[in-house]
């Protein structure tokens, strides 16, 4: 709203854009614009709660008297919130100017000759709030569930994630060996997928400021001579069981194997390894057996105070950069009676967010993987697990970028039909069809979503003098 002039809203239903009987309506926004003649300077500036301000100027300056007005308006915010460290800064710059390059005084057919320009930077960064508690994925390692909610979702559940008194083989607070049970449907809870292929940094104990199991020795290609540096240990290894054994494997020795070994009768060359995966607890609601129902979320503010923090600690991201510009030459006819316009106009949009946490925006589709708790009695190297037991937060990469680029170069006529063609990079054009008299917009926009073709409908009525808007 920094560069906002007037805000016009015209309520009530319109078919063509919303469809028969929709209820709808036209917000036309004007942007500040220069005017001759004046000049001026405004600073505005908010302070509100949690520290968070706001500081805008806007100036307008005549440089050449009845010629040349320009204007510049800026915007900075910084926005904080109740819940820590979540934040928000928003720096935006727009400048624009108006010259009469003609006055054209003498003539009686010629108006004034016009030449307008304007443009916007912005760049929006932050970490935002989030708005439900972390998702706990540990529900069914405690409570079974209940068979009952099939007559609503009208899915079975497995065995492994209900009571016995109900035919099922759930039991509490179960664990398992990973180099005896290798399948989900062998654990007795809901269960998914601790950190699979990746590379996971363990600690021994929550007070050791440095990992202690993992990878060590020179790798392969000699890039790295001592690979605790990283230590990293896979989530799932696939041993080949026709050439891997215990011993092969140089797993000899560890207790996590050890009933391999005894039931090979004693031969650690002669157990067989496969493909042996680590566990960690979920809930049902997360495989798909309950789908339409809210997983649950924690609650105790004594173990996470979700009003006052933020799950992700700030990690998370969102960046927003544009940038726009137009300029149009307008000339006028007969007392404005008629008018040509011609405008080229182009917008440049990039975005990403980097959420390293669902925090709490799992749902049933996408599994409740907030807070989960680790259930492998040992690790793939064949020792015990330190963390057997606690919960963990495990964050997964969700990466979302996202760029537009558009262009327009339209010629419109005061009471005439023009054609205004419209081009996107990397995509299909999309063109317009004006009638100023009408003071109406009729744009035919297509392009290929995710390889899919499309085409939008859209109308829209303006107050003043038709433009090609995308």
């Amino acid at each position: 709203s920094y560069n906002t002039d007037s805000v016009t809203i015209s309520r009530g239903p319109n078919s063509l854009l919303f469809g028969i009987g929709s209820p709808g309506g036209i917000i036309n926004n004007e942007v500040k614009k220069p005017v001759i003649g004046t000049d001026h300077v405004e600073v505005t500036a908010r302070w509100g709660s949690h520290d968070s301000g706001r500081l805008e100027t806007d100036i307008n300056k005549t440089l050449i008297k009845g010629r040349l007005a320009v204007r510049i308006s800026n915007k900075y915010e910084d926005e904080k919130y109740k819940q820590e460290p979540a934040w928000e800064r928003d720096k935006r710059l727009y400048g624009a100017l108006e010259a009469v390059l003609f006055t054209n005084v003498k003539s009686r057919i010629l108006g004034p000759t016009v030449l307008k320009a304007n443009a916007e930077a912005g760049d929006i960064r932050g970490s935002p709030v989030e708005i439900l508690p972390p998702s706990i994925a540990y529900s069914n390692w405690f409570v079974p569930f209940p068979r009952r909610y099939q007559q609503y979702t009208g899915i079975v559940p497995p065995p492994t994630v209900v009571a016995p008194s109900e035919g099922g083989t759930w039991q509490p607070r179960t664990t398992f060996n990973p180099f005896l049970i290798n399948l989900e449907s062998g654990i007795n809870t809901a269960v998914h997928p601790a950190y699979f292929r990746t590379l996971a940094v363990i600690y021994n104990t929550p007070q050791s400021s440095q990992p202690g199991i993992g990878l060590s020795g020179p790798d392969h290609l000699g890039q790295v001579s001592d690979l605790r540096q990283l230590q990293g240990y896979l989530g799932a290894v696939n041993w080949n069981p026709n050439n891997n054994t215990v011993a092969s494997a140089g797993l000899t020795g560890t207790p996590g194997v050890q009933a391999l070994v005894n039931a090979a009768g004693g031969n650690p060359a002669a157990a067989r390894l496969g493909t042996h995966q680590l566990y960690a607890t979920n809930h049902p609601y997360g495989e798909g057996l309950a789908p339409g129902f809210a997983v649950p979320t924690l609650q105790n503010r004594n173990v996470f105070d979700y009003h006052h923090r933020i799950y992700s600690g700030g990690i998370d991201r969102v960046e927003k950069k544009f940038k726009a510009r137009n300029i149009a030459l307008e000339q006028t006819f007969f007392n404005n009676k008629l008018g040509v316009e011609f405008a080229y106009d182009q917008q440049k949009y990039q975005t990403h967010q980097d959420f390293l946490f669902a925090g709490g925006s799992s749902d049933s589709a996408g599994g409740p993987y907030d807070i989960q708790v680790d259930i492998n009695e040992y690790l793939l190297n064949g020792l015990r697990n330190p963390n057997l037991g606690p919960s963990f937060c495990k964050p997964s990469k969700r990466f979302i970028p996202s760029s537009r680029y558009a262009g327009s170069i339209g010629l419109i006529h005061g009471k005439w039909i023009a054609l205004c063609a419209t081009t996107r990079k990397n995509g299909r054009p999309a063109f317009a069809l004006m009638n100023s008299s009408a003071r109406s917009v009729i744009t035919f926009v297509l392009y290929e979503p995710f390889g899919a073709s499309s085409v939008f409908l859209h109308q829209s009525y303006l107050p003043s003098r038709a433009t090609c808007d995308l």
